[in-house]
């Protein structure tokens, strides 16, 4: 991964005081990187490609419901 990809974001993800959690496709490698590489708490949404609501709505629903009932 490039060192300027994503690093512009990075220091202002990682200081939220909200609960952050990013859903990534399992498809889709170059979300995942950035993720990995700021440290940013990651879940995959199975079977789907870049557009993970769209491809498996179900599981992304069930991503989506879990960040709101357990934020921590």
């Amino acid at each position: 991964m490039p060192p300027h990809w994503g690093d512009s974001l990075v220091p202002q993800l990682q200081q939220l005081t909200v609960p952050l959690r990013v859903l990534c496709s399992e498809n889709d490698a170059k979300f995942q990187r950035l993720a990995r590489h700021a440290k940013l708490p990651l879940r995959i949404v199975l079977r789907a490609g870049h557009n993970a609501y769209l491809v498996n709505p179900q599981d992304f629903v069930t991503e989506l419901q879990d960040l709101l009932v357990n934020p921590g």
